[in-house]
């Protein structure tokens, strides 16, 4: 499949809109897309809709600036792109957000040393030029070329803005390890970008990408308009070496990057037809491998039917409030709210990883969730259990003498089939049973 796996719209330093993009991509030619804005996932929902509408494979995910200490103790900095990410919450996906606040922070800074130099640039003229939530080098590199101060943005990051420069500031970076493993916690894979920009070649580059390969790497962007053709050969050689994919893209950024188009660089850029579906299996075994091991002792107790930790639900006193301190200190929203009257609760549930928080709010003092509040304040109330066949699984705790709340599945949250099974059955934990309405 002919597809272009580095891309970036206005969601963070390009200038076409996520939908705008794929359009671009379609008329290339190309039948598939990858979008990698810095630091952000909040363009994926357009770009992926604009995919549909168009017959575009597409694959999500986000830029990343990292650090690598090598283990000769020397430190060199990468670009990494995470494939697979999904935007809502998850390990990287609420670590992107303190990758945002860095760069808030770093920009009023580089402000100063620009005015220091000379330079009458302001955070509003940075605004003005920025589309999305990830403000950075870039934007601020646009409002010297509105300015009349540069003709493009090399030319204003040239001694000025790039690493080194008289205006430049260190921000915040994850380490190439948690980039790693961040991304796979989340369901991604990982690739070096335009692997020249690390600045180390031969052996050195050879032990960090060793390195990076035992702690997850998937691939290296072999195919960059920044390399030539030697060396998109060396580096591909290097990957099939190392059981690594040799992936491309063409780092459109349209008028950010001039010169680069999508699907071929500059011009001679030939992304391998394997690399889309490479990434996408890569993606797909990490999915797989993500699904929650289940407790020893609980696979003996649920053989066969039992698969997955759908949720672990808390009580708690007041709904609206909990939400607001997840979200304060640890960055994550709820996917859906529900009053659900013949229960006698309000429920929110949020998403982490491959499983889920339940948060449960009583809405009468007397009903279940308000009489254990009385006897036990908030906390653990229940742990819930993804189930293949919910009757099957009912059958066989009946005839291993389980004590059942409820002896026939009734409809919970979200339309899927659950039942409970007493506290006093198994550890004194109280277990729901969930039959996954997929419909």
């Amino acid at each position: 499949m002919r597809a272009d796996l580095h891309l970036h719209s206005t969601a963070s330093d390009g200038t076409d809109s996520p939908t705008d993009l794929i359009h671009i991509v379609a008329r290339a030619g190309l039948k598939g897309a990858a979008l990698m804005d810095h630091d952000t996932l909040s363009g994926i929902d357009d770009a992926r809709q604009a995919s549909d509408d168009l017959a575009i494979a597409f694959i999500p995910g986000t830029e990343l600036s990292v650090d690598h200490e090598s283990a000769d103790g020397s430190r060199v900095k990468i670009h990494m792109l995470s494939y697979g990410i999904e935007p809502g919450n998850g390990p990287l996906q609420n670590k992107l957000e303190w990758l945002r606040e860095g760069r808030d922070e770093r920009n009023p800074k580089i402000i100063e040393k620009l005015q220091e130099l000379g330079y009458n640039i302001s955070m509003d003229d940075v605004l003005e030029q920025a589309g999305g939530t990830a403000v950075g080098r870039p934007h601020i590199a646009d409002a010297l070329v509105a300015k009349g101060r540069f003709t493009d943005r090399n030319e204003a990051f040239d001694g000025l803005l790039n690493d080194g420069g008289a205006a430049y500031v260190e921000r915040r970076r994850l380490t190439a390890t948690q980039a790693i493993e961040l991304s796979s916690a989340s369901g991604g894979v990982t690739v070096i970008a335009h692997p020249t920009t690390m600045g180390i070649h031969g052996d050195p580059f050879i032990e960090v990408l060793d390195e990076l390969r035992l702690a997850g790497l998937v691939g290296i962007e072999a195919h960059h308009p920044l390399h030539d053709l030697a060396l998109r050969e060396q580096l591909s050689g290097i990957a099939g070496d190392m059981s690594l994919i040799a992936t491309g893209g063409s780092d459109y950024h349209g008028t950010g990057k001039r010169g680069y188009s999508v699907g071929t660089g500059t011009g001679d850029l030939r992304i391998p037809e394997f690399a889309f579906e490479r990434i996408q299996q890569a993606i797909d075994d990490v999915r797989r491998d993500l699904l929650p091991a289940v407790n020893c002792e609980l696979r003996i107790l649920f053989p066969m039917f039992l698969y997955n930790i759908d949720h672990i639900a808390i009580a708690v006193q007041d709904l609206d409030a909990a939400l607001a301190e997840y979200e304060r200190k640890y960055k994550i929203t709820p996917i859906s709210v529900e009053t659900l009257p013949d229960q006698g609760v309000r429920e929110a549930m949020i998403a982490i990883g491959g499983s889920h928080v339940q948060l449960l709010e009583p809405l009468d003092p007397g009903s279940a969730v308000g009489r254990f509040l009385e006897r036990n304040g908030e906390g653990l109330h229940h742990i819930a259990f993804a189930v293949v066949d919910i009757e099957e699984a009912l059958e066989h705790l009946e005839s291993e003498g389980a004590r059942l709340i409820d002896a026939e599945p009734r409809i919970g949250g979200g339309g899927h089939r659950i039942a409970f099974v007493h506290p006093q059955d198994l550890t004194g934990t109280l277990i729901e049973l969930v039959e996954v309405n997929d419909g």
